[in-house]
């Protein structure tokens, strides 16, 4: 990224590694990747032409929020590693927007789920969507993580969306910073809505009219009960609103998980 320098106008900054509850086991790695990496970026766009950096954040940064739906606002209370790393990240690149002139915007991703129109999907072994496909599958048992919780239905409490509307607002932010558009540093990407596991679920069983097996674990290290998020401002500010429901993300996933049934990432 320093080679290319002022032949850009600015970095996507998108890679990291993800899973709360395996960052409070391997605390290192997380730091090693998320907080390092992130200085390195930011030095890079510190090069560039614009001064540019888009970064992929994580509500993980408000732990388990007082108050739902969670504004940009709301207390930041990480619960894990991993959240600890995105919000420090977020202090590493206010601080060179206030010290050097970096443009930067934090998009606060609540969980996105789905596949891409150009044919990408979660595959990863920690996540919620794929381990479900991978229980229809198998016609094996998926353990849900908490039970009897403080939650409507005694599972834990998301707000789930669709990647293709993550990438948009990406592109939405990218352009009114290279037009050098006068937006906000923080922005919830989410519903607005807090869907449980056991709806999730049910979601699942409903579009592919299927059984799914459930046996149910306790809570994890790092998980918070309950979170969704107040999304208003990014409609405010970037015109940026979620398109794409919950059933058409289910079947994104679900299609192009079977399709790839007999790759390695299965």
């Amino acid at each position: 990224m320093n080679k290319l320098g002022r032949k850009v106008d600015g970095v996507v900054h998108a890679a990291g590694i993800k899973y709360a509850n395996q960052s409070s086991i391997d605390p290192q790695t997380f730091y090693e990747i998320n907080l390092i990496g992130s200085i390195n970026v930011a030095m890079a766009a510190r090069n560039s032409r614009k001064k540019i950096i888009v970064f992929s954040s994580s509500c993980a940064i408000y732990g388990n929020p007082v108050n739902n739906p969670a504004v940009e606002k709301s207390p930041k209370n990480p619960i894990s590693p991993y959240g600890r790393s995105k919000l420090m990240a977020e202090t590493i690149f206010e601080d060179f927007a206030d010290a050097y002139g970096l443009r930067y915007v934090a998009l606060r991703f609540f969980n996105v789920i789905g596949a891409s129109e150009f044919g990408s999907y979660d595959k990863s072994e920690f996540n919620l969507f794929p381990n479900v496909c991978r229980s229809i599958c198998n016609s094996s048992t998926f353990e849900i993580f908490g039970a009897n919780l403080q939650t409507p239905d005694g599972s834990c409490v998301r707000d789930y969306v669709d990647v293709n509307d993550v990438s948009r607002a990406h592109l939405i932010v990218i352009e009114k910073l290279i037009q050098e558009l006068n937006i906000g540093r923080e922005y919830n990407l989410g519903i607005g809505k807090g869907i449980s596991i056991l709806e999730i679920i049910s979601q699942f069983e409903k579009q592919l009219s299927t059984k799914v097996l459930i046996a149910h674990q306790g809570l994890r290290k790092g998980d918070p009960l309950e979170i969704f998020a107040d999304a208003s401002l990014a409609g405010k500010d970037l015109n940026w609103r979620p398109e794409i429901d919950l059933a058409s993300s289910v079947q994104s996933q679900y299609r192009l998980f079977r399709e790839n049934i007999n790759s390695k990432d299965f």
